[in-house]
């Protein structure tokens, strides 16, 4: 399996919305009116909210994200997988600037937190993302420092193992409750169940929008994930295995279908891999500093000490020392004989 697998032309199904739908900013109530009509909802229409859910205890999932404007406008859920990474849909950062995109890591509570921000430095998509039919719907976001880890904030380790037919899934999320309604402050919580891949698919008229990428799941009839769920995290067993990708509107009682993660593991293993050794590059003016103390310091200090003391010791010891001491000996010796000869000349004379 590779990283970036095509899962095939959609642009027939796509026209066919387009005239449908007409417009895909329609607004909330106009939606709810045409559930007659056999369309798959995008996104930023039926997964920004978890519908059915309560609020979730502290600490129930420390890995979740809230993916912000600079302004402070929560607008998709995502998951910390490391200290300078979090995962996402990447339907949330479609067309969006780095710069423009901050995130809170360790709050439940969207306005009364004590949780840190982050900001983004890289948007990585997946290379084969289709819009609209949303196959391929996942990202990672390099943020510009790494995360400091709590009791409130943790890396969550997202799993390769396939689920079974009726394995339970937690999801969590800051979405509207209802469809047009209002984003609550408190994260919440809704267990799902999975449901395998024929019967999702059977379940949505066999339409190609439910892609073997995708995992599906379902509670009960008005629960389910709806604005602001986009790229929240479904966990099993502890462990990362769905991000939230579309879904019809708001809990209609059809299977959600979100990003299945074991299929994309290629793409998240090679991207963090290979990303994390680009900041290493900075290395480059470590060639430098070693040049400049290798070749210097070993020219200059042994020269001086090896010239210098052994030219000057020897001379002055050797040549001052051996004539002074043998010329003045000699001179005193010598007028001690010249001496001795007078008084002999002298006493022989006076004889």
């Amino acid at each position: 399996m590779t990283p970036c697998r095509s899962n095939g032309n959609r642009k027939l199904l796509f026209l066919a919305i387009l005239v449908t739908t007409v417009s895909v900013y329609t607004q909330a109530a106009a939606l709810e009116a045409r559930e007659d009509l056999e369309v798959l909802y995008p996104p930023q229409f039926t997964t920004n909210r978890i519908v059915g859910g309560e609020d979730a205890p502290e600490d129930l999932a420390p890995y979740q994200i809230s993916l912000q404007s600079l302004k402070g406008r929560h607008f998709c859920g995502g998951a910390i997988i490391d200290k300078r990474w979090v995962i996402t849909a990447s339907h949330c950062v479609a067309g969006a600037k780095p710069e423009k995109l901050k995130v809170l890591t360790g709050a439940y509570n969207l306005k009364n937190h004590t949780g840190k921000y982050y900001f983004a430095d890289r948007i990585v998509m997946h290379c084969s993302y289709n819009n609209p039919a949303y196959a391929n719907d996942i990202a990672l976001i390099h943020l510009n420092r790494s995360i400091e880890f709590d009791e409130h904030t943790k890396a969550v380790e997202y799993d390769s193992e396939p689920l079974k037919d009726g394995d339970e899934l937690v999801l969590t999320g800051w979405g509207t409750l209802s469809l047009g309604g209002e984003v609550p402050q408190m994260l919440q919580t809704l267990t799902v169940k999975y449901v395998p891949f024929k019967e999702c698919r059977a379940a949505h008229d066999n339409s190609t929008w439910v892609d073997i990428g995708h995992l599906c799941t379902f509670n009960d009839k008005g629960k389910g994930a709806c604005h602001g769920d986009s790229g929240g995290p479904l966990v099993h067993n502890g462990k990362l295995v769905a991000l939230v990708n579309w879904g019809r509107p708001c809990a209609k009682g059809f299977p959600d279908a979100h990003a299945r993660v074991s299929y994309y593991y290629d793409f998240i293993r090679t991207t963090l891999s290979g990303c994390l050794r680009e900041p290493e590059k900075p290395k480059e003016p470590a060639k430098e500093p070693p040049k400049e103390p290798e070749k210097e310091p070993a020219k200059e200090p042994p020269k001086e000490p090896e010239k210098e003391p052994a030219k000057e010791p020897p001379k002055e010891p050797e040549k001052e020392p051996a004539k002074e001491p043998s010329k003045e000996p000699e001179k005193e010796g010598e007028k001690e004989g010249e001496k001795e000869e007078e008084k002999v000349t002298s006493t022989g004379s006076s004889a």
